[in-house]
């Protein structure tokens, strides 16, 4: 049985949530959480700007890496919030902007 440390959120990373998300497109990022510790406590959130996002799935990938994968159904700011063990990871929430067209804008 191998013992990992206690969880600290601030060692976890969320990549690729650069890339300019799409509507009704099944949009991802990776959550690389590795080196933080814990038993793999993780908690998603996608806010659209009026309805939650349409779906959410989270995928184990291996040694604690997870695919994110969501969809959201209108154009506009969506934040999505990401914890670990209960605690904000560094830079949660993020704020975003889905596009209906794939043209980035920086919030």
């Amino acid at each position: 049985c191998i013992v990992r440390p206690p969880p600290d959120a601030s060692k976890v990373m969320v990549k690729d949530l650069s890339a300019q998300p799409l509507v009704d497109e099944r949009n991802e990022f990776t959550i690389d959480a590795s080196a933080a510790g814990g038993n793999g406590f993780l908690e998603i959130g996608v806010q659209g700007g009026y309805v939650p996002a349409e779906e959410i799935t989270v995928r184990h990938v291996g040694d604690f890496v997870f695919a994110i994968n969501y969809q959201i159904n209108e154009q506009g700011e969506t934040v999505i919030s990401v914890k670990w063990h209960g605690e904000h990871v560094p830079g949660s929430p993020f704020r975003v902007y889905v596009s209906d067209t794939g043209d980035a804008i920086d919030l």
